[in-house]
């Protein structure tokens, strides 16, 4: 009787573990499961322009500065700390080469800043990324008649970079303060990267240690970026003035910011232009005005120092020192989220004359907003500072 039991018992057993083992849903690997896809996002090219496709290698994307570039600022370890080193993707290369006889001409940087570049933006690409003990960067650069600006996304380990450079090919150039003669060739390449798995790479030998973020479907968001996004608009809870007609964004890369000027004032029947010059001491000079303001150096100026050359103080006192008499007023600000300083300038000499100037810093730069010494376009100049939006993009030299 003992016995039938036991064989009873164990019959049992057996039929309840094979059961069991049968309600277990095993969960594929990360590395294992092709049901979920990630969707890249890649945004589509302009069909306004013809595009030559070709095939480029790791070897031939590095030589065109198509380059991903990494640190380890983030680890504990101070050896580990010092590490950086570049990611080599090779892809498809698009190219187009436009002279100003081509239709669209005109046209291109601005579909590259305005639309290309934030349409990346908007689809969750990053200019960098943390990633665990990891600072990773796209490629930033920029020049009199050239630039290079990379954007990456990640799923798990997997990297990809979509990169753009532009190229002007000029008749001849007097230098620095000075325009360009045309005809003139533009020459526009973008670069969309095969996919690397980062635990490929020796450089990432220890990845293994992070947990790895879950791959993402068509329908959701990346989640593997921490870097913020610039929220365009947002302008510190300063109204518009209500006397314009209308604003436009200009949006600029290394150093990397927006902001808002009119399209036309009151009083004066032409549009509002933009000019960017560079000095001999490599500060970067943003002029905002109509074209009949140029003689003048234009209504309002964004200049942009790097404070290893000039510090904010510095750049103070020489606001308004062709006057002995200057009397200086410091009143603290925020703009873009971060600490800023507005000063005021007057002269009893002239008492129409009233410079203003926002001082912020951001990283190794400075950036000042001056108002051309008017109170003419005050409430403007207000709502014009107050919509500069800063990002941190780090440089590449």
């Amino acid at each position: 009787m003992r016995l039938k039991l036991v064989l009873l018992f164990g019959v049992l057993f057996l039929i309840l573990y094979i059961l069991f083992q049968a309600s277990v849903i095993t969960i594929p690997s990360i590395n294992t499961n092709d049901s979920i896809v990630f969707d890249w996002k890649i945004p589509s090219l302009s069909k306004d322009y013809d595009w030559k496709i070709s095939v480029i290698s790791k070897d031939s994307a590095e030589a065109l500065n198509y380059r991903v570039f990494w640190d380890r600022r983030y680890s504990q370890d101070t050896k580990m700390k010092e590490k950086y080193g570049e990611i080599p993707l090779g892809g498809t290369l698009y190219e187009i080469s436009l002279t100003d006889d081509d239709r669209g001409y005109g046209d291109i940087l601005e579909y590259l800043s305005a639309q290309f570049d934030m349409s990346l933006v908007d689809s969750g690409w990053k200019s960098t990324i943390d990633y665990g003990d990891w600072f990773i960067s796209g490629m930033a650069a920029e020049g009199v008649f050239g630039g290079v600006l990379g954007f990456i996304k990640m799923d798990g380990t997997n990297i990809r970079t979509i990169a753009r450079s532009y190229d002007i090919l000029t008749t001849s150039w007097d230098g620095p303060g000075s325009e360009p003669e045309c005809p003139c060739t533009v020459q526009v390449k973008i670069l969309i990267s095969d996919i690397e798995d980062l635990r490929s790479n020796p450089d990432f030998s220890d990845l293994n240690i992070l947990s790895t973020p879950p791959l993402v479907t068509q329908n959701e968001q990346p989640k593997t970026n921490t870097y913020r996004k610039v929220e365009y608009g947002e302008v510190n809870g300063v109204t518009k003035p209500s006397d314009r007609k209308g604003w436009n964004t200009y949006t600029n890369f290394n150093p990397t910011f927006s902001v808002e000027y009119p399209i036309r004032t009151s009083g004066i029947e032409e549009d509002w232009v933009k000019k960017k010059t560079i000095f001999p001491d490599e500060h970067l000079q943003y002029n905002f005005g109509p074209p009949i303001s140029a003689a003048g150096g234009y209504v309002w100026v964004i200049s942009v120092y790097s404070n290893q050359n000039k510090t904010i103080n510095q750049l103070i006192a020489e606001q308004g020192n062709q006057f002995e008499d200057r009397v200086e007023e410091r009143t603290p600000t925020t703009v873009s989220k971060l600490p800023a300083t507005l000063v005021t300038v007057t002269t009893k000499e002239d008492p129409t004359w009233v410079s203003k100037g926002l001082y912020v810093n951001l990283g190794d730069k400075i950036f000042v907003m001056s108002n051309g010494a008017t109170e003419e376009l005050s409430a403007e100049f207000e709502y014009f500072y107050n919509s500069l939006k800063l990002s941190n993009l780090i440089p590449i030299n």
